[in-house]
């Protein structure tokens, strides 16, 4: 940050935090260069994360805000199965569900996010890349690539049986999907509808390490 704020200050502008969001894509252009990637074998790298950032701005402006959401989604998922911490990162995750994502024609986020986890396990035997730069592999620990692997099967056979199985009623499918994501896949005990807006409206609080959201109707 030293070097970047020093290279900053040389071209006339003063460079207040680390916030790149905040700057002008002039004043990025003019310091993108100072910014390095810690590099287990090749000690400190150029790294832009800007074009990442850019880069899921397309995906999202051209597959659709379904991506978004299955994206925020598999983030859920990761939070509750890694309730220590630890898990693949989230820019894994979003390369990984754009790599796979389809959309759903009918808007159904269960059977995009289906899809995708169904897919994952075959997709964690080879290098997952940054699709803004193909020599860079985007890394996951060898522990839990095991483990996404094995909670993606799970995930993807509990949700298909919650979406496709006659024999599971609502509450059981609601529990299905919940046995994945916690409280964050909210249950009504009556199964009463509750207008999206009004979910979207209502805090998320936090209740013993479990967020909630304060109406809990079905997802």
């Amino acid at each position: 940050f030293e070097t970047i704020r020093e290279s900053a200050r040389a071209k006339n502008f003063y460079l207040e935090s680390m916030k790149m969001v905040d700057l002008s894509k002039e004043e990025w252009e003019i310091i993108k260069s100072q910014v390095l990637l810690a590099h287990r074998k090749k000690d400190w790298i150029p790294s832009d994360p800007r074009k990442l950032n850019e880069y899921f701005k397309y995906c999202f402006d051209h597959k659709g805000e379904q991506l978004r959401r299955i994206s925020r989604y598999l983030k859920a998922w990761r939070d509750y199965k890694w309730k220590n911490g630890g898990g693949p990162s989230s820019i894994y995750l979003m390369i990984l569900a754009d790599s796979i994502f389809k959309c759903s024609n009918d808007g159904r986020d269960d059977l995009a996010l289906l899809n995708v986890l169904e897919i994952i396990p075959s997709k964690l035997s080879k290098p997952l890349l940054n699709p803004t730069d193909d020599k860079e592999e985007i890394r996951i620990k060898e522990e839990d690539k095991k483990a996404l692997y094995l909670y993606a099967s799970e995930f993807s056979d509990d949700l298909r049986k919650a979406i496709e199985s006659s024999l599971v009623s609502s509450v059981d499918a609601c529990n299905l999907v919940r046995k994945h994501v916690g409280n964050r896949f909210p249950l009504d005990d009556n199964l009463k509808f509750i207008p999206r807006d009004t979910v979207l409206k209502n805090p998320v609080i936090v209740d013993n390490d479990d967020r909630k959201p304060e109406n809990r109707g079905r997802a």
